[in-house]
């Protein structure tokens, strides 16, 4: 019976060692790593929402990433070997660098993004509008003869003509003429 005891014991002592030392042992048979990194503009401010894109060149795919609040990307594991990483927001240019992973390491890979140069153009098409009525009918008028209501009229006023007088330019001798 001691014997099944102790082989038990040496059982449970095995396993005990190979969880323990497995995590250590792990990181050596790893075929994968990360990219990480912040994206940043000209000034060092952040860039939450850029677009990062991480192309795996002997693959030949692709993994699309989007900027956190703070700026920051990281990848799921991807295989080592080369890749491409573009960096891209509206308004910046798009920066792009080649790098390659390591097998259990972390790449960091910052971008700082310059603004975009515009060139702007604009297009101004008019059509002619159909000629209406003047605000002010054209006439002959004087000094002495001056259509203080109609003037008074279309411009909004409804003031008696004795009262435009001084309210209205050239309104100095009132003769108010109805037609």
């Amino acid at each position: 019976m001691r014997s099944f005891r102790s082989s038990g014991i040496i059982r449970t002592m095995f396993a005990a060692a190979a969880i323990l030392f497995a995590p250590t042992l792990a990181p050596a048979q790893n075929s994968t790593g990360f990219i990480a990194g912040v994206v940043k503009d000209s000034s060092g401010g952040i860039l939450p929402g850029a677009s990062v894109k991480i192309i795996n060149d002997g693959a030949n795919t692709s993994t699309d990433l989007v900027a956190q609040a703070d700026g920051s990307y990281r990848s799921e594991p991807v295989a080592a070997g080369a890749y491409r990483i573009s960096a891209s927001l509206d308004g910046f240019e798009t920066a792009e660098r080649r790098v390659a992973v390591i097998a259990g390491q972390t790449l960091m890979a910052d971008f700082t993004l310059s603004p975009a140069r515009f060139s702007q153009s604009v297009v101004v098409t008019a059509r002619r509008v159909e000629e209406r009525e003047p605000l002010l009918q054209r006439r002959e008028a004087s000094p002495d003869r001056l259509d203080v209501k109609g003037v008074a009229e279309r411009l909004g006023h409804r003031l008696p003509p004795k009262r435009c007088r001084g309210r209205l330019p050239g309104c100095h001798r009132l003769t108010t003429v109805i037609e």
